[in-house]
This record gives structure tokens, C-alpha cells and sequence, in this order.
């Protein structure tokens, strides 16, 4: 199937635009929290991850940040608590990262914040986030992106 220059470039600007809406939805729920954006994606990382531990680089790869950036911000958030390190068994100059019960805690905090917003933007539009996020992993599909999206019932758990 064809897809002309045009479609996929307006597909890259709605998703663009999606995105920095979204970034500002995320900035304001993260009001008060002292954690940045960058710092709570990390978070989000480690808590889909559950009881696995995610190296360094798979951070660093699955949040869009060079690895200087994400060694940084998982030792800041070891300091506070949030995220946890431990070395790998397989070869002991990789750390290991989990997310700790504050950082949990964390993450509950801001979903619940996340969640009402959304859900009060989506009534307003007669919408469904199901629908959207299904509809999304098909545009993946359709022009061929490499991108693998959360499954449905991963995001009704965490939600």
C-alpha cells in the first residue's frame, strides 16, 4: 500500500503536536512533586518494568535520553529514594534499576492527577483512550514504524 509524502508528513505533525500537548498535560501534574519530566519517564520505565530490573542503557534507549543524560537522573533519583540499583550477575559493571515503593508511590500520584485530566478531555470529545491507543498501534503498523506501543491491558493496570 502507497502512502504519499504529504499523509506521512501530516501523520509526524499531529503526532508532534499530540506529543507537546501531552508534555504540558504531564508538566502540570507533576506540579508540586519536585521530579521533571525526564525524571518521572524514567520512573514510568522502571514501574511498567515491574519486578525487572532495566540496565542503564535500556533507560537510556526506552525514555529517548543519551546514557550521560540517564546517569544523571537515576542517581538523582536514587537519592531521593525512588529508584534503586543493583549490579548485574551477568557482568558487574552494568547497574541494575528498580523502581522503589516511594517511587510507586510516585508514579500512583501522578496517574491519578494524569487520569482525571484525561478522562475529564475525553468525555468533553466523546472519546475512548482504548480506542485511541488501538488506533495508534495500527498507525505504527501501517507506516511501518518501529515503535512497540504498551498493550491495552497494561494501561488499564497502571491507570
Amino acid at each position: 500500500m502507497h502512502r504519499s509524502p504529504e499523509t506521512l508528513l501530516d501523520i509526524v505533525q499531529c503526532l508532534h503536536t499530540a506529543t507537546q500537548r501531552s508534555k504540558r498535560i504531564l508538566t502540570a501534574c507533576l506540579s508540586g512533586l519536585e521530579i521533571t519530566e525526564a525524571e518521572f519517564l524514567l520512573l514510568w520505565v522502571c514501574y511498567r518494568a515491574e519486578s525487572q530490573a532495566l540496565i542503564q542503557c535500556e533507560l537510556a534507549g526506552l525514555v529517548g535520553l543519551s546514557k550521560a543524560q540517564t546517569s544523571g537522573l537515576v542517581e538523582s533519583l536514587r537519592g531521593r529514594g525512588l529508584l534503586a540499583s543493583q549490579r548485574s550477575l551477568q557482568d558487574r559493571r552494568r547497574q541494575m534499576w528498580q523502581i522503589t515503593p516511594a517511587g510507586r508511590q510516585c508514579v500512583s500520584e501522578v496517574s491519578q492527577r494524569i487520569s482525571s485530566q484525561l478522562q475529564e478531555g475525553m468525555r468533553n470529545r466523546g472519546g475512548d483512550l482504548d480506542r485511541l491507543l488501538t488506533q495508534l498501534q495500527t498507525l505504527f503498523s501501517v507506516v511501518d514504524f518501529r515503535v512497540t506501543c504498551p498493550e491495552l491491558s497494561s494501561l488499564r493496570e497502571a491507570a
